[in-house]
């Protein structure tokens, strides 16, 4: 399969293509898919017996095994290219990026396998650490468009280096809204769990989690929404057309078991692997998003509004309010008067935490018109 990063101009070029195709067709991904699969298909049954995980595992460090001879062959190619001095360069570029896909790989399965090896000594009571939260930098004007919602069965181009449409892998799951905000909240939350190493979640450390709450008692309505996004997402499949590769494949969104109480991740979640893997994210302070505000569907929309404007459109642009409306999906005149408090009160804090230098609010007779900041 050829990928659209490897020019043609010459002969040359393709000469070495031809030599090293099984390299650039990379056997690897049809493997991995069809573990993944097994995988998916004991967390589907939730069948967690001995001889079955043992048949995966055997499965999974077999792959891995694989990997790392296949990864030395690519290596010495990479060196065999590179000391021929009339080589193109664009080879050993993509033959690389297949050994750092090939690293992340190796680390999930890992990872996979420790779980599964550990699944009577992983559940605890810890919390991940308030420092940084990994925000994706996943600029896309369809995003922006339908903000606060990621609609299922839409395609979503993102950095002009992937495409990606979310389904539901349930015929119960309810496909009107799509993902919105509150489940990319959890979602994230979910890998800032998974990124500590703690792997069983249950759902009122979730709860605690995304309200910045060091409180036992969670209210028994945002356990009840934090239940229905997990269930919702563990319900979602993620299509991912991996422009740089030439790859398309479909992965579970979150390849976890659940109970009443919790879940278990197995695997890192596919889209910040892919976030990883090309450098698309940033690490921000909490207390980006431990605002003085109470955790309505508003107002965290409007806060994840805030934060992706500021990482992936850049401060110091002004943002009208009738667009910042438009995107919230606000028509009512006391909500957007809501609204505007809403935001005021966000940048305020994150100017008085040092988070942003300033701020400002655009008036024309008494008429909000915009609103900027600058870190």
């Amino acid at each position: 399969m050829r990928n659209s990063c490897i020019s043609s101009k010459n002969t040359n070029l393709n000469s070495i293509q031809d030599a090293y195709k099984d390299f650039l067709n990379d056997p690897i991904l049809a493997k991995r898919n069809s573990l993944l699969i097994e995988l998916s298909n004991i967390i589907k049954s939730n069948d967690i017996r001995e001889e079955t995980v043992n048949e995966f595992l055997a499965h999974s460090y077999s792959l891995i095994d694989y990997m790392s001879q296949h990864d030395a062959k690519i290596s010495k190619c990479i060196i065999d290219i590179s000391n021929n001095p009339e080589s193109p360069t664009e080879v050993v570029s993509y033959l690389s990026c297949i050994l750092n896909k090939h690293r992340i790989w190796k680390r999930n399965l890992k990872n996979i396998n420790y779980v599964f090896e550990n699944l009577d000594n992983i559940y605890n009571v810890k919390m991940p650490k308030y420092k940084s939260v990994h925000y994706l930098k996943f600029s896309s004007t369809e995003l922006i468009n339908d903000f606060p919602n990621m609609y299922y069965y839409k395609n979503y181009d993102v950095n002009k280096i992937l495409s990606t449409t979310i389904m539901p892998n349930d015929l119960s799951t309810d496909t009107s809204d799509g993902i919105n905000s509150f489940d990319l909240l959890i979602l994230r939350a979910i890998f800032s769990f998974y990124d500590n190493n703690i792997f069983a979640i249950s759902y009122k450390n979730l709860s605690r989690y995304i309200s910045f709450s060091d409180s036992y008692i969670i209210t028994n309505n945002l356990l009840k929404k934090v239940k229905s996004s997990v269930k919702k997402l563990l319900n979602t499949n993620v299509l991912i057309r991996d422009n740089l590769y030439n790859h398309i494949y479909v992965e579970r969104l979150i390849y976890a078991i659940d109970n009443e109480y919790g879940f278990v991740v197995f695997q890192e979640i596919p889209i910040y692997s892919f976030s990883i893997e090309h450098n698309l994210y940033t690490k921000l302070n909490y207390k980006f998003f431990d605002c003085p505000v109470s955790m309505t569907d508003l107002n965290i929309a409007i806060r994840e509004y805030l934060i992706y404007q500021l990482v992936n459109i850049g401060e110091g642009n002004d943002i009208f309010f009738e667009d910042f409306y438009s995107n919230i999906k606000i028509t009512d005149t006391q909500m957007k008067k809501k609204s505007r408090e809403v935001v005021i009160r966000i940048l305020e804090y994150w100017k008085n935490n040092n988070l942003i230098y300033n701020y400002s609010i655009n008036k024309i007779q008494n008429k909000y018109i915009s609103f900027s900041f600058s870190r």
